[in-house]
């Protein structure tokens, strides 16, 4: 008797990085959660994590200096100023 295992993956998971570089503020979101936030605007780590959990690497920069520095929204989606580079 031989098992077969079938993996159905539907949609894929998003990393989305959104950063300030001129405050070298970044904020990480998965799922529309906020995961990490502090200073280091570097992006090839997050591409890494992204790319070996098989999700998909989104990059925004902040357009609004009120959501900098500690005052991120927890939501992805509540997000105000923000830019897709």
């Amino acid at each position: 008797m031989s098992l077969r295992v079938k993996t159905i993956k539907v949609g894929q998971d998003e990393i989305r990085h959104v950063f300030a570089p001129d405050y070298d503020w970044s904020v990480i979101y998965h799922k529309n959660v906020k995961i990490w936030e502090g200073h280091n605007c570097d992006a090839e780590n997050v591409i890494a994590v992204a790319q070996a959990l098989g999700g998909v690497y989104i990059q925004y920069e902040f357009t609004d200096e009120n959501e900098i520095d500690g005052s991120t929204p927890n939501s992805f989606m509540h997000i105000e100023g923000i830019k897709e580079l």
